[in-house]
């Protein structure tokens, strides 16, 4: 019976449980960095530096390589989220702490705390993993940050993941869809420009990939923790100028 099962799940997550590899069979996710998808912006000093080009989306932990851009979407599957608030110190944008959160209207965005202007930032983070990923055998964790102007974007998210959940004819989970991302350059009325990305269904998902997708859902409770302790906020850079600062503004 053992065997079967050790066989059934390689067949449906391509991942080998029964191959000594090292020390990578000793380790969990508490021992590893998630990834980071970061869609990379004009203003910032990876794409200044020439790291990468602004408008793809990346891994911040390896930001060489691009996960896609406007030409080839990037695709991806939702496990799981968690939502919590960043505070910076509204002079310098220094990260100041982190913590859980309900939603962006439970405390004000701007705020004086021991005597310090702050600005508040809501987020809504998914867990998500590329079936690209998936084929290759790997199944490894991103955090995919929702902020500032593209809050409405995970609320639209969360509404389609809400309908297919009540849908009585078909119920179905996130993990049951594959979700393309495509970058869109965006204005506001004082003409600064930013890339957002515009999400929708790109096809549904193999039973490969919800195995694999459901696999990480069974960790969520420690990715969560994982991303709370992390005193960062690794998805901004401070801005240099004032404009600069207008256009972080609107980042996610």
């Amino acid at each position: 019976m053992t065997e079967k099962k050790e066989i059934a799940k390689k067949e449906s997550t391509g991942i080998s449980t029964d191959v000594d590899m090292g020390i990578a069979s000793d380790l969990t996710m508490d021992d590893c960095q998630l990834g980071a998808i970061y869609l990379l912006q004009g203003s910032s000093q990876l794409a200044k530096q020439g790291v990468n080009s602004m408008g793809h989306f990346i891994d911040l932990n390896d930001p060489e390589v691009s996960l896609g851009d406007k030409e080839s979407p990037m695709e991806f599957i939702v496990c799981s989220h968690v939502k919590y608030w960043v505070d910076k110190d509204a002079e310098t944008d220094a990260f100041i702490r982190k913590y859980n959160g309900v939603n962006e209207k439970e405390f004000p965005w701007e705020d004086v705390t021991d005597g310090k202007a702050i600005k508040r930032i809501f987020n809504i983070s998914y867990i998500v993993i590329r079936p690209e990923d998936i084929a290759m055998g790997v199944i490894f964790p991103y955090e995919f940050v929702f902020r500032s102007s593209s809050l409405k974007i995970a609320k639209r998210l969360n509404t389609m993941f809400m309908k297919m959940a009540n849908n009585v004819s078909n119920r179905q989970a996130s993990w049951d869809i594959v979700l393309a991302a495509t970058p869109i350059l965006t204005e506001n009325n004082k003409g600064d420009s930013w890339f957002a990305p515009s999400v929708k269904k790109s096809r549904d998902a193999t039973p490969v990939e919800v195995a694999a997708t459901k696999e990480v859902r069974a960790q969520f409770k420690s990715i969560t923790d994982k991303i709370l302790a992390e005193q960062t906020d690794k998805f901004t850079e401070a801005p240099k100028t004032k404009s600069d600062k207008e256009v972080m503004s609107e980042e996610f």
